[in-house]
């Protein structure tokens, strides 16, 4: 699976890259930071059943371009626009980010496919490959 995240200005293709390095683990603090933040036992089952299907629809062994539904890619995309806002929203946190900087993360658009052809994207793109866990900045 590929996931293409892009933005509309490539100034900030270098924070979207820093993002999608470590992919696995931005969906997974969303996931702690969910647990952490709520007393509601529900919502926390909850959060744990949305990461085992953030993993089971990034492991090649479980889903493929044949078993991956729409409503997968759908879901899958939102919760990467979520990483990126809790992520972006930590490092303004932590000063290593401006607030300025962190508008870029409302613009961000998510992807995802087994292929993408013809695209010239001049920095404004970055590809995640899930099987091979790269990213490859365009």
């Amino acid at each position: 699976m590929i996931i293409r995240l892009s933005v509309s200005d490539n100034d900030f293709s270098g924070h979207l890259e820093h993002f999608a390095t470590n992919l696995y683990l931005r969906l997974s603090a969303l996931t702690d930071h969910i647990v952490a933040e709520t007393e509601d036992k529900d919502l926390m089952i909850q959060a744990h059943y949305d990461w085992q299907r953030t993993w089971d629809l990034l492991n090649p062994n479980v889903t493929t371009e044949a078993t991956l539904k729409e409503e997968d890619k759908l879901w899958l995309a939102e919760r990467v626009k979520l990483a990126l806002q809790y992520w972006v929203k930590k490092r303004v946190a932590e000063e290593r980010m401006e607030e300025d900087e962190a508008a870029f993360a409302e613009d961000l658009e998510v992807t995802i496919g087994y292929d993408f052809k013809d695209m010239w994207e001049n920095g404004e793109a970055v590809y995640y490959f899930s099987t091979a866990n790269i990213v490859l900045c365009q």
